[in-house]
């Protein structure tokens, strides 16, 4: 068998040792791209008068295992330490009328004065992280998509 010459191996060896990080690095920057068009979308269906939830909402890309995995969340703690704890409520439920009590018999503090009793009149739910994944998926999955072919494209 006659002896066989073989050019660029060391630049495809280089690129398969190279690819998968190109791609997981391509993915999280997609990924992130994406889900911060549906955070802002998010945000800007937020109730107004609930500017402690709008700060709430955010992304991040985290690993779990082999998977990379992009969250668009809201609650937990505002910026300012204000807890949110609401943001299913408004998300799936609503609220019924109700009263809200002090703890510990003290006084509700609302509008600068303090009351025993302020009654909440109820309100419907206001969904606004769902409607934004629903209107941002197409384009949030091209964003990732822009950003695996860019990096298929370098490897060449």
């Amino acid at each position: 068998m006659p002896d066989q010459t073989v050019t660029g191996l060391d630049e495809f060896i280089g690129f398969l040792d190279g690819s998968p990080a190109q791609m997981e690095q391509s993915m999280h920057v997609g990924l992130f791209a994406g889900a911060q068009l549906i955070e802002a979308t998010a945000r800007a269906n937020c109730p107004v008068h609930l500017g402690e939830l709008r700060n709430t909402i955010h992304t991040s890309v985290t690993e779990k295992g082999s998977e990379v995995v992009a969250t668009v969340s809201a609650g937990g703690t505002a910026p300012d330490g204000t807890p949110v704890w609401y943001a299913h409520i408004i998300e799936y439920t609503g609220a019924a009328p109700h009263d809200i009590t002090g703890k510990n018999g003290g006084d509700v503090a609302f509008g600068g004065h303090a009351y025993p009793v302020v009654h909440h009149p109820g309100m419907k739910a206001h969904p606004f992280l769902r409607p934004a994944v629903d209107a941002n998926e197409v384009a949030a999955i091209g964003l990732i998509d822009q950003q695996i072919e860019a990096a298929l494209q370098n490897t060449r």
